[in-house]
């Protein structure tokens, strides 16, 4: 497995191994070639477990009678690692929408040339990816704290913020509304918001963001 991994990173091409802390000049080297092959071919790997595992979440949405992930008893594998307090709007839509923004994040990640996360969905998604390439590697026995630190590496250089880790706050829940965040000058994030793409620069697929209308429920 450490062999696949290791062959798998060079399919990252957004990505070199100087984002995951390895340098050719000793002096510069943070996490060793080997390490950082496997941390990035983790996300590989891992990338496909994520939208696999989106599809299985669309198809209990509209099995399930319920309308959204809080009226379902169905078991969800992504949209249950989302923030709980909007599980009123993981409709069978919002499931389709994250689903293209994923491949289209993952399609980005595997093109040379310089990838910037564009919506806040996307950030979210990278950080499911990551805890999922996190499973991948322990599950083989392959997580050391050298990994562990390639990821923080890759993390520093891909997030230009962290504004997204706020939804998972308790405390935020109707986060549009709280005074703290304008303070902070931090911008509302509503789920209708978190497929808007980042400025003039950022792409997001039309359909995760809904050009045609239409709401998420």
């Amino acid at each position: 497995m450490r062999t696949k991994l290791r062959s798998l990173a060079r399919d990252l091409k957004a990505f070199p191994l100087e984002c995951f802390g390895y340098a050719d000049d000793p002096e510069e080297r943070v996490v060793a070639r080997k390490d950082a092959e496997v941390a990035a071919g983790a996300l590989v790997w891992a990338s496909e477990i994520l939208v696999d595992e989106l599809f299985r979440d669309v198809v209990t949405l509209y099995e399930d009678d319920g309308d959204s992930v809080a009226e379902s008893d169905g078991v969800f594998m992504v949209l249950e690692e989302l923030p709980p307090q909007f599980a009123h709007r993981y409709s069978a839509l919002f499931a389709k929408r994250l689903t293209v923004a994923a491949v289209s994040m993952i399609a980005r990640f595997t093109q040379p040339g310089d990838v910037r996360l564009s919506c806040v969905a996307e950030e979210l998604l990278l950080r499911i990816l990551l805890q999922d390439a996190l499973v991948v590697a322990d599950t083989h026995g392959l997580l050391s704290d050298e990994i562990r630190t390639a990821w923080e590496i890759f993390s520093t250089e891909v997030y230009e913020d962290t504004d997204h880790e706020w939804l998972y706050d308790p405390a935020m829940d109707g986060i549009d509304e709280d005074p703290r965040l304008a303070h902070m000058g931090i911008a509302p994030m509503e789920v209708k918001d978190w497929f808007s793409p980042f400025g003039d620069g950022g792409y997001v697929h039309p359909y995760a963001v809904g050009a045609a209308g239409g709401d998420y429920h």
